[in-house]
């Protein structure tokens, strides 16, 4: 009987499957615990991944261990690590404690929240394994730390499967559902009222609205502290958490929400609303609903007690039976230990969150006349000590903002989000595709010459230790053309070693190579099968050589490689942040009803003034045609000013390091050239790019969030990638020649519109685009338009367009995968009232029957 598994590679295995799937189940927790919590602060397709693989490895190498467990218990098999059923029996119930999961992630995409059920006939059939195993293990010496750690796990995977169980969409949608309104007791009032008629009663019904509040409008502006931030936060999570299912709000939340965002700076604006969403992702995807209540701290207190005790117990039975051995014993403690590691990890991420903060009553402490009227209090004095212990967490959690110099001109520099990864609540950046350079098949550019906290740290230390000034005297001493002999003289020596043993060894190589596949093709001669399997390889070759259609395709891999190759990721900016807010906040003073905050919020360029010539390509087209036809206009105007913003040079700007200050301070010696206009246009510039780069990187790459707005934007897209490679590669442009290919299209004659010579049936957008392009630049010549302040406006209402129809469930889905900038926007033109979700108009009323002066309710 032929083996195919070596005898000593199944030993092995029989010794170590056990042993080491526990093993690889401890480490795939610790992997979660820490790496998760940072997929809501990157889009770096590494962290998704690990943690993706970390979740689905999880349960299956504990599924798989329990029943290992089981079969080995039946079966022992004489090893060089011979196994003992007490401890077997005692590993069993860590794997119901893995299966649990940290409390950082229990859901991978918030469809795994409508599984809980799963989970729950998982949690149901992984209890009786274990009980079966320890069963089967009686009588157990261990058996009191084995039942202290299956109370542990089935604890744990409780809280897992509850939460999933809340996260669930119907059931949190039902839990925000307030009690049942009934109303006036209509039948009652009637029937008083019909009595008081028929004895001919001086009777009338009064309707007596109760008092609301008036909408204010801001004309102050406030700054909040970090405790602030964290609870306005809270208290608005609690009333907007409704949007995730689409549940509807009155107009005194939306006025009081509204008066309150006109008055805050656009700093602490992003603040709050990171806050917000931070709280409604850890609501959807982790254990925080089930551990931040009274019941929670009680299970939680138990498990961890548990945990504890059972390492007592094991400790106190291995010292007086020391029948176990040596391998198995050290295996226990490091499982043991590593639950109380993840235990205390979880208990000080638990202690310093947003939620611990948000439950305290703490923002009085700011208030003068209470520290005057409580200074001596006990109560006082312990908030102002558990203030100052988690202002050190929050300010490393505030938004911080770098200066970073443009990519086209390193004098002019904008203040961009670089928050450390450790302390981020997402992830600050703002993608982006452009079609010209998809077409030319360039690689991304960013606007920002940003350098990370990585490079920051290495150029930190390399000035500490001095390497930064040798480096500095080495650039500045040495000329390169002393460099050049000696890196020369070192390589041309091992290059002719190297060439000279290839020349000794190719020849014996070649003929080994020969006699190999000679000796294949005499073996191959011999068997009749052989010529069968030749035909069929070669058929196979000639077929996948011949398909007609790509296998990255056919596996579905192409937008992952055009994502991984073409899309670029910069850093969200202070100015844009605060030119989006600014947009947002003119239009809402302008909302005061239901159907004009709708009006607004649903408009693409309607509110924008601009020449009527333009309005045929906001109107006259749908949002998909308008995306693409903006989009390349900006990409075109963008190249074709590239002159005129790196000629000339700026002067320089003193940069403020303070976080959230955004302020580009001028010199007043400038060059005349680069005036205050300058500086707001090259903004304008900057802001377009990006936004236009964005909502193309949106309509491509995230169909599912534009999926309502879509249309037919991907068939678009690919006619007017096809039109644009074909206009390319007929000039014989490549990909660093995108300045080169905008000026060759601007160039060409638009004089016919293209719709007139190739019909409807082609839907690329590439020359009206160019014709849009023309157009804007005409008018900025004759003095009726500002083409980059209009571009700018222009995308801001596309973007607040997407926003306002995207779903909310997709927004939160986003959240789980670095967040987006359009879920900022989204979620700020809530609280600003622009929206169709507030439709209560007014409080409940009085209905007074009046009968002869007197009331009866």
């Amino acid at each position: 009987m032929v083996t195919v598994i070596p005898r000593s590679i199944k030993k092995t295995w029989d010794a170590w499957n056990i042993r080491g799937l526990l093993l690889f189940s401890l480490s795939l927790q610790a992997l979660l615990i820490l790496v998760s919590p940072y997929r809501k602060a990157t889009k770096k397709s590494f962290v998704i991944f690990l943690v993706w693989s970390g979740y689905l490895l999880a349960d299956w190498a504990a599924n798989f261990a329990v029943g290992l467990i089981s079969d080995s218990q039946s079966d022992q098999l004489s090893s060089k690590f011979p196994k003992n059923n007490d401890l077997l029996a005692f590993w069993a119930p860590f794997l119901l404690l893995h299966l649990g999961g940290p409390d950082t992630i229990t859901a991978l995409a918030l469809e795994d929240n409508e599984l809980w059920l799963r989970h729950m006939l998982g949690l149901i059939s992984q209890a009786v394994a274990t009980l079966y195993v320890f069963a089967q293990s009686l009588p157990n010496g261990l058996w009191i730390p084995t039942m202290l750690m299956f109370i542990a796990g089935v604890i744990k995977y409780a809280e897992r499967t509850r939460a999933l169980f809340l996260a669930s969409l119907d059931r949190f949608r039902d839990s925000l559902l307030s009690e049942p309104d009934p109303g006036l007791n209509y039948a009652k009032l009637m029937e008083e009222y019909g009595s008081k008629k028929e004895n001919n009663l001086p009777t009338q019904i009064i309707y007596i609205p109760k008092p609301d509040e008036q909408t204010k409008f801001a004309n102050n502006t406030i700054s909040l502290s970090d405790v602030q931030v964290v609870q306005k936060a809270y208290s608005y999570f609690k009333i907007f958490r409704r949007l995730v299912v689409d549940l509807i709000f009155s107009f005194r939340e939306r006025d009081q929400s509204r008066y309150f965002f006109q008055q805050l700076k656009p700093e602490d604006a992003l603040r709050v609303i990171e806050v917000e969403l931070n709280f409604i992702y850890e609501v959807l995807y982790t254990k925080v609903q089930v551990i931040q209540s009274a019941i929670g701290y009680i299970f939680r207190a138990l498990a961890l007690a548990a945990i504890l005790s059972s390492v007592g117990v094991f400790h106190y039975r291995i010292k007086k039976k020391g029948v176990y051995h040596a391998l198995d014993v050290r295996i226990t403690y490091t499982l043991l230990l590593g639950a109380i590691a993840l235990d205390f990890i979880a208990l000080f991420m638990l202690i310093f969150s947003d939620w611990t903060l948000a439950t305290l009553e703490l923002i009085d402490v700011d208030d003068d006349s209470v520290r005057e009227r409580k200074r001596n209090s006990r109560r006082m004095k312990l908030k102002r000590w558990v203030v100052s212990i988690f202002g050190v967490f929050l300010r490393c959690k505030n938004p911080h903002w770098r200066p970073s110099k443009c990519m086209e001109n390193h004098e002019v520099q904008h203040h961009v989000l670089a928050t450390p990864i450790l302390f981020r609540r997402w992830s600050g950046s703002v993608s982006g595709h452009n079609l010209i350079r998809y077409c030319l098949k360039g690689g991304p550019k960013t606007v920002h010459d940003f350098t990370g906290w990585t490079r920051v740290c290495i150029g930190k230390i390399a000035q500490c230790t001095g390497i930064a000034l040798l480096l500095k005297w080495f650039r500045e001493t040495v000329h390169p053309n002393a460099i050049k002999p000696i890196i020369e003289g070192l390589l041309k020596p091992m290059a002719s070693k190297i060439h000279d043993f290839w020349k000794g060894v190719s020849r014996p190589v070649g003929e080994t190579v020969d006699l190999i596949g000679l000796t294949i093709r005499r073996w191959m001669a011999q068997r009749p099968w052989s010529s069968r399997v030749a035909d069929a390889i070669s058929k196979s070759v000639w077929y996948i050589g011949n398909l007609r259609w790509n296998p990255i395709d056919l596996l579905g891999l192409q937008d992952i490689l055009d994502s991984l190759r073409y899309v670029s990721i910069d850093r969200l900016t202070f100015e844009l942040w605060r030119f989006i807010f600014t947009e947002l906040k003119e239009k809402s003073e302008y909302a005061a009803d239901r159907e004009t905050a709708k009006r607004i919020a649903a408009s693409r360029g309607e509110w924008i003034p601009m020449d009527r010539k333009l309005m045929r390509y906001v109107t006259d087209v749908e949002y998909d045609e308008s995306l693409l036809l903006w989009h390349i206009a900006t990409e075109l105007l963008y190249n074709d000013d590239r002159d005129k913003f790196t000629s000339a040079t700026p002067p320089d700007q003193q940069t403020n390091h303070n976080s959230g200050s955004g302020s580009l301070p001028k010199n007043e010696k400038s060059d005349e050239k680069w005036k205050e206009r300058d500086f707001e246009e090259y903004d304008y510039r900057e802001f377009s790019k990006m936004l236009s780069d964005y909502m193309i990187y949106l309509l491509i790459m995230q169909p599912t969030m534009m999926s309502a707005v879509a249309g037919i934007g991907k068939i678009r897209f690919r006619d007017t990638c096809a039109e644009a490679k074909r206009f390319f590669t007929r000039r014989r442009l490549g990909a660093r020649d995108q300045e080169k290919a905008c000026d060759q299209i601007l160039g060409v004659n638009t004089d016919v519109e293209p719709v007139y010579l190739k019909g409807d049936e082609c839907k690329s957008v590439l020359f009206d685009a160019c014709i849009l392009a023309k157009m804007l630049r005409e008018l900025e010549k004759e003095g009726k338009e500002k083409k980059w302040e209009l571009l700018s406006r222009m995308w801001v209402e596309l973007l607040s367009y997407a926003a306002f129809h995207c779903r909310a469930n997709t927004h939160a889905q986003q959240l789980s995968k670095g967040g987006e900038l359009i879920t900022f926007v989204w979620l700020l033109m809530v609280h600003f009232g622009l929206g169709e979700q507030f439709q209560i108009k007014e409080a409940h009323a009085r209905a007074i029957l009046v009968v002869d002066k007197q009331w009866i309710n």
